[in-house]
């Protein structure tokens, strides 16, 4: 590796300077062996002895002039380039300003792998978002459209009540001959159930609905249909309307089913004054008000139709 540049001038300048001390060195020498005294030894110098000397001065100006030139051409070199070996020590020997962390391999590690969990975390972030729109917008679309508000419904009759007791004495006159005292006439009535259990559950539903305004089941509304348009028929007339009247609504009652019907309905009539019976033959009774009150309902103004809770015999 090749010497500095300051270190190769200051060689040159010793050596310069060694030089002349050893020349004048000489020099003394050689004027000391001179006798002061003898002025004539000063005219006797070799001027030899002179020229050595401008010779050596001459050399020390020209060890100058080298030195100047050198110089100057340390000044033309200008400022060193640097290559990237040396900005990678300069870069290595920049000083930290205060209050700068240095960061080890393994801190930097670490805030890597923090920036990397951090952007993963807002994409998550992101993607969980848009899921949880779509599951909104998947919701919403899910959702029925409200319905718009019903008009409100004309209110319907109500039902007859179960309990006859409950009903007030005038559901109980039966014709047009209406008596003194209502409420004997309503304890006479009731005393008048059939025990049967058939014809009594009829008996209830006829004075039920009548009292509401509504129509019974329909085997009692079909049999006095019948008896209303003939005045008078017999039980086969009766059976045969029940047998018409299953076949039109899709279904068929058999031989013994109508006539089972037929049997209640008969006494029915006869205990509730709407007819009389005379063996297997009934006569419409004009004075009957539930009659009056049956035909009514035919004519037009029906009600509820409630079904016949028998089961078929």
């Amino acid at each position: 590796m090749s010497q500095p540049l300051s270190e190769t001038l200051r060689s040159i300048d010793d050596d310069i300077e060694s030089a002349l001390l050893s020349e004048f060195d000489t020099l003394q020498e050689e004027i000391d062996t001179m006798d002061p005294m003898n002025t004539g030894a000063h005219e006797q110098i070799d001027p030899s002895e002179f020229d050595s000397i401008d010779a050596i001065l001459s050399d020390l100006e020209v060890e100058d002039q080298n030195d100047g030139e050198i110089i100057e051409e340390i000044e033309d070199l200008g400022e060193p380039e640097l290559t990237a070996t040396t900005e990678e020590a300069v870069e290595e020997t920049t000083p930290v300003a205060a209050g700068d962390e240095v960061l080890d391999d393994d801190a930097l590690g670490e805030l890597e792998a923090s920036i990397t969990r951090a952007e993963i975390y807002e994409e998550q972030q992101s993607d969980a978002a848009v899921e949880v729109e779509a599951a909104e917008a998947s919701i919403a679309a899910a959702v029925p459209p409200a319905r718009a508000a019903r008009a409100p419904s004309t209110p319907k009759t109500p039902r007859p009540t179960r309990d006859l007791n409950s009903l007030p004495p005038e559901a109980f006159i039966l014709t047009a001959d209406v008596p003194e005292d209502l409420e004997a006439n309503k304890k006479e009535v009731l005393a008048k159930r059939p025990l049967q259990k058939k014809v009594a559950e009829k008996f209830d539903n006829l004075i039920l609905s009548l009292a509401a305004d509504r129509e019974p089941s329909t085997f009692i509304m079909s049999c006095y249909s019948v008896l209303d348009a003939k005045g008078e028929v017999t039980s086969s007339d009766l059976v045969a309307a029940l047998r018409t009247m299953s076949s039109n609504r899709g279904t068929t009652y058999n031989e013994g089913t109508a006539r089972s019907q037929v049997g209640q309905i008969m006494a029915l009539f006869d205990v509730t004054k709407i007819a009389t019976r005379a063996g297997k033959v009934l006569k419409l009774n004009p004075d009957s008000l539930y009659g009056q009150a049956l035909k009514l309902l035919l004519d037009g103004g029906k009600g509820y139709a409630e079904e016949d809770e028998e089961e078929a015999a």
